[in-house]
């Protein structure tokens, strides 16, 4: 039941009917107040009925619903290890977003000349670059790096993803001439670069990794 006061009335809300009382007396009973009365009790009984019956079935309420004492464990369970990684996920987006890593690193070719990637690069901008392959062995995992990469890529303007296939070769993509060129060492390899054109960190294939190095590039303009 509600009660709303206006000076010495009062109307009283019970089983959604409204009746109102002037100085403590009820002038007038609605009509259909006392079947409305008898429909709530007998609701409420039925309900009290359940309730006992699934006692005597030695249930539990847990969770907006009458369980065995086995499957509210198993529940609880389930729900502590869905807060442990809820907590690990954000765990790991705080590590994202405070952890450091070294700029300009320099990455060369067998011959010892340094590796030159200004041409692929985008002025002003993030760039990722991704060297990756359709080789089936490589495709899969070089399709979701870029995919991901895509679309971490579109929630910002001034990220630029730069994709390099490798398939040019008949053996390996690492055996490839765009490979050396580039002194790759794993399918797909990621390379991320600030904008002012320095490489983050060391060339990586691991998502998180990039993730966090592309962090730092956009906290770090």
């Amino acid at each position: 039941s509600a009660e709303v006061k206006s000076g010495r009335k009062k109307l009283l809300s019970y089983s959604g009917v409204m009746v109102e009382v002037i100085n403590g007396v009820v002038p007038k009973i609605p009509e259909g107040f006392e079947n409305t009365c008898a429909e709530a009790k007998k609701k409420q009984t039925e309900e009290q009925s359940k309730v006992e019956e699934y006692q005597k079935q030695g249930l539990v309420f847990y969770d907006g619903k009458w369980v065995t004492p086995e499957k509210r464990d198993h529940m609880q369970v389930a729900g502590q290890h869905a807060r442990a990684r809820k907590s690990k996920a954000q765990t790991q987006n705080s590590d994202i977003l405070t952890k450091t890593f070294r700029k300009g690193m320099k990455i060369y070719k067998s011959n010892g000349k340094e590796v030159n990637h200004s041409y692929l690069l985008s002025k002003r901008n993030i760039t990722v670059i991704i060297f990756h392959s359709e080789y089936p062995y490589y495709a899969a995992k070089s399709r979701f790096a870029l995919g991901r990469l895509r679309a971490e890529a579109n929630k910002h303007s001034n990220i630029v993803v730069k994709s390099v296939d490798l398939s040019d070769s008949t053996h390996s993509p690492l055996s490839s001439s765009t490979a050396k060129t580039y002194n790759i060492a794993q399918v797909p390899e990621i390379r991320v670069f600030d904008d002012d054109g320095q490489l983050i960190g060391n060339p990586t294939s691991d998502m998180p990794t990039a993730l966090q190095y592309i962090a730092y590039a956009l906290r770090t303009r």
